[in-house]
């Protein structure tokens, strides 16, 4: 059945990077409250007075989720109400050979990428579970497939959708995974946006980000367990299953 998301109260993580940014607007057009979570404070309030003037709500925190004390008061506090969605967008890289990536980029990355999701969903599940509600993960299609120079963030991307994957098994929630080729969007010079940088690249054939979140909002009503966006990305699933060497050959080319 069809979810209907009009009333839904809908956390985004990463809500001030342009992805973040578009769902927030795709969701609440659908009637959505929204609560927008990033560590840049000014542009959530620029996203806060942009949604006002369409009328959605939306409430915003402004919180480092590598700050994981604060992170979890936050979690805690958004757990004593209803909530119905979660959808972890937040997401750091670094564009670098194995060697120039130390253990604290590392450490840094799998925080972000991984381990705060994983914390946040320890606070927020028996709320989802309550509100028979849903799990969004934006992941990569490195998050299935290799990605030269981006070892650190290739193997969060695994983890997280390794630890969605497995967590679907053990919930009644709605466990969703995206898997993003590349939106045209920009990421910041040291590449640690505060949206999800899988996709921050721009390339032939790419999604805008308010294309590719209509379509995860959709995903969200038809109850999706996978998402790939755009073709390229379930092109390059079907290549990895089936043709790996023909897929590093591409992704030679296009690194």
């Amino acid at each position: 059945m069809k979810r209907d998301l009009s009333g839904n109260r809908v956390i985004v993580t990463g809500a001030a990077g342009n992805l973040g940014r578009a769902l927030c607007h795709s969701l609440g057009e659908k009637g959505c409250n929204i609560v927008a979570v990033d560590r840049d404070k000014k542009a959530l309030q620029k996203l806060q007075s942009d949604l006002a003037q369409r009328r959605i709500q939306c409430e915003i925190h402004g919180v480092d989720l590598l700050n994981e004390s604060a992170s979890a008061r936050l979690w805690k506090s958004l757990a004593d109400k209803t909530v119905h969605g979660l959808i972890l967008n937040a997401g750091i890289t670094k564009i670098a050979p194995f060697a120039e990536t130390d253990d604290s980029d590392f450490q840094r990355i799998f925080g972000i990428n991984v381990l705060a999701c994983v914390a946040a969903v320890h606070i927020l599940l028996p709320a989802l579970e309550n509100a028979s509600g849903f799990l969004v993960g934006i992941s990569s299609v490195s998050g299935f497939a290799p990605l030269k120079f981006r070892t650190a963030y290739s193997a969060s991307k695994h983890a997280l959708a390794g630890f969605l994957e497995s967590l679907r098994a053990e919930t009644q929630v709605d466990v969703s995974l995206v898997y993003p080729s590349f939106l045209t969007t920009e990421i910041r010079a040291d590449d640690r946006s505060s949206e999800n940088p899988a996709e921050s690249r721009k390339a032939r054939g790419s999604l805008t980000p308010d294309i590719a979140a209509k379509r995860i909002a959709r995903a969200i009503e038809s109850r999706s367990q996978r998402l790939y966006i755009p073709l390229q990305s379930a092109v390059a699933r079907i290549l990895w299953n089936f043709a790996p060497s023909l897929y590093f050959r591409i992704m030679e080319k296009r690194a």
